[in-house]
């Protein structure tokens, strides 16, 4: 049995037997982090999946439970989505932090896990400067685990193989931490996950999501909270 059809089975049992813990999104997952969109004038930065990207990267800090999916807001920069409510395939990669030190900011590890996930589309209204916004949803095929009090990164980046069009990630309407960071031009056919990088002086709008308790003490005793991911590192 795949793991992802575990996890499933696994929450529902835990939300049939657990009182509700979140407002009623097609997940119905608990939020351990949450960063709401600026639908006042907030506006949208470029976040590919393709060789050079740009993708843009945001830190969160853990409380120590696992991730099992993602909540986000986002815009197609030139214009409307004409298939509003259409299934989307985006990259979600996840780093480790590499604090202050010899670069003046904060930033995302160049060793980092990823998930190529098909996510629900939903349209979630326009900003006062005129800008449609749509959030996501995203039950990830593996857990992600995390370390408590630790600071990572998340990037949420639009397939261009289904229809190549620029697609943003809203800006949030509080900042946390360090600023977000985009990619800036690697060299042709670098691998925009690697940087490098340049603040963009806002935070990003998202949620991560977890499990219910009973679901976390289910998949831990069933041995599924000790899978490793898929990595890309520096060649």
């Amino acid at each position: 049995m795949r793991l992802k059809t575990v996890l499933t089975l696994a929450v529902l049992l835990a939300l049939a037997i657990a009182p509700a813990a979140v407002r009623g999104d097609p997940l119905d997952l608990p939020v351990k982090w949450s960063q709401l969109p600026d639908m006042d004038l907030g506006t949208d930065w470029l976040s590919i999946h393709q060789v050079d990207g740009p993708v843009v990267v945001d830190d969160f800090e853990s409380n120590g439970m696992p991730i099992a999916g993602f909540h986000w807001w986002g815009s197609y920069l030139d214009g409307m989505d004409p298939d509003p409510g259409m299934w989307k395939m985006f990259e979600i990669s996840f780093h480790t932090d590499v604090p202050v030190g010899q670069d003046p900011f904060s930033q995302p590890s160049q060793e980092y896990q990823f998930q190529m996930i098909l996510t629900q589309e939903t349209f979630y209204g326009t900003t006062n400067g005129g800008e449609d916004v749509y959030e996501y949803w995203a039950l990830l095929d593996y857990l992600w685990l995390e370390e408590a009090g630790q600071i990572y990164w998340v990037d949420f980046a639009y397939d261009q193989s289904q229809g190549l069009r620029d697609w943003g990630w809203h800006e949030s309407e509080t900042q946390w931490n360090d600023f977000a960071v985009q990619t800036q031009p690697p060299s042709p056919g670098g691998n925009p996950h690697l940087g490098p990088w340049a603040p963009l002086d806002v935070d990003m709008a998202f949620e991560v999501l977890t499990i219910p308790e009973p679901a976390t003490m289910l998949l831990l005793a069933g041995g599924f909270g000790l899978l490793a991911f898929r990595r890309k590192k520096k060649s």
